[in-house]
């Protein structure tokens, strides 16, 4: 089996079984790959504010239809998987 250089930790992929196959490979190889992965998901974390809203998207125009664009979209909330995976993997 062919070992990735880096992982791609989009939640779509860490959530079936090929992700979290990924992930344990990624996790438990070579320390610089390992700190490659953590640098990855620590990324995934970068849309949560202090409350601990978070967000996977943010919306760019500065308006559609009318209406202000240029924030973080609510309903776009898939970003706690990230939340997850790094409660699981990275250091305390």
């Amino acid at each position: 089996m062919l070992e990735p250089k880096a992982v791609c930790l989009h939640n779509r992929t860490s959530k079936d079984d090929r992700g979290r196959q990924l992930f344990s490979i990624a996790f438990s190889s070579s320390t610089n790959r390992c700190h490659t992965q953590q640098t990855i998901l620590r990324n995934n974390l970068c849309l949560f504010d202090q409350s601990g809203f978070g967000s996977c998207a943010y919306l760019y125009p500065f308006s559609i239809n009318d209406e202000r664009g240029k924030f973080l979209d609510p309903w776009a909330n898939d970003q706690d998987w990230a939340l997850i995976y790094a409660m699981r993997f990275l250091d305390r």
